[in-house]
């Protein structure tokens, strides 16, 4: 194997999305019930989140948009404690975010579905 093609293996696998363990999904749903978490799902128009999550906003570059593409990246997150002292169109700012791929985001809003029925049934 060529040294270039070590090179670009290492580079896939470091970029490659890893999709969320359960806990981390049961951790993303308890914060978006408690609003500890704000996700571009949250954002009403979508022009504003490139201004919300700015790191997406700044490095939005090609290479970027074809490695979300690639990941099926469906939706951004934060935690509300990282936002910026001002926001933008009554949305916070935040300068980092991570990632949830589609198949994630479903699995959060099932597990979000699941634990408001069990919170009501209390």
């Amino acid at each position: 194997m060529s040294e270039e093609t070590k090179e670009q293996e290492q580079k896939e696998a470091l970029y490659k999305y890893e999709s969320c363990t359960d806990e981390k999904i049961k951790e993303i749903a308890l914060g978006c019930i408690n609003k500890h978490i704000f996700t571009s799902q949250h954002v009403r128009d979508a022009n504003d989140i490139p201004h919300v999550f700015m790191a997406y906003g700044l490095g939005g570059s090609a290479e970027h948009s074809e490695w979300m593409r690639e990941n099926d990246i469906a939706v951004f997150y934060e935690y509300m404690n990282k936002a910026a002292p001002r926001g933008i169109n009554g949305n916070p700012v935040f300068f980092s975010h991570s990632f949830l791929s589609e198949n994630d985001w479903k699995r959060v809003l099932d597990k979000v579905e699941k634990i408001k029925s069990a919170l009501e049934d209390v």
